[in-house]
């Protein structure tokens, strides 16, 4: 239905940010399958969310979630039969999110986390050996957070001053010098 190319550009980075999640979850259950009153798991937040090659992921990814949406939308209006494949879809999966709006879940992701950081603290006694490193697992995820939110912000600022160029450059033309 699609040009290869248009899919990898659509799903773009969910790869590897699957990839960092799976490592995640079997960090987590690790610590699940040897759960005592003194386990820990600040340290998993903090040593899986803060790697270079996870925000690295998570930045190109939402460097590219607007051109995802876009390809998705004019796939839809130039090709009737991809069209109709994301209807169907939604007809036989009714109550699932479509198929643009799955896009913006891995964004949604550090925030989320940042919240459950922030129930695990709250219910976490001081005095507990995991409270320190929950306090720096939030910490670390909200400064990751505001970078990739500050990414997207130049991103789409990067795209206004494209669109405002681009009229400029029709606009020049107009200029008559004497």
């Amino acid at each position: 239905l699609l040009d290869a190319n248009l899919v990898d550009e659509i799903f773009f980075q969910i790869p590897s940010l699957l990839s960092h999640h799976q490592v995640f979850l079997e960090e987590l259950k690790k610590r699940l399958d040897h759960w005592d009153i003194k386990q820990k798991v600040g340290d998993v937040f903090l040593e899986t969310l803060s790697k270079p090659a996870v925000i690295e992921s998570y930045t190109n990814y939402v460097n590219n979630w607007k051109r995802a949406r876009d390809i998705i939308k004019n796939a839809q209006q130039s090709k009737p039969a991809f069209a109709k494949f994301l209807e169907n879809t939604a007809r036989e999966h009714k109550g699932k999110l479509a198929l643009d709006s799955l896009l913006i879940k891995p964004i949604q992701k550090f925030p989320k986390y940042e919240l459950l950081l922030q129930r695990l603290i709250k219910h976490t006694d001081v005095a507990h050996p995991d409270h320190t490193l929950l306090l720096s697992a939030q910490r670390e995820v909200h400064d990751q957070l505001l970078r990739i939110n500050c990414t997207e912000r130049e991103a789409l600022e990067i795209e206004q001053l494209r669109e405002i160029e681009a009229l400029i450059d029709g606009l020049i033309e107009l200029v008559v010098t004497d």
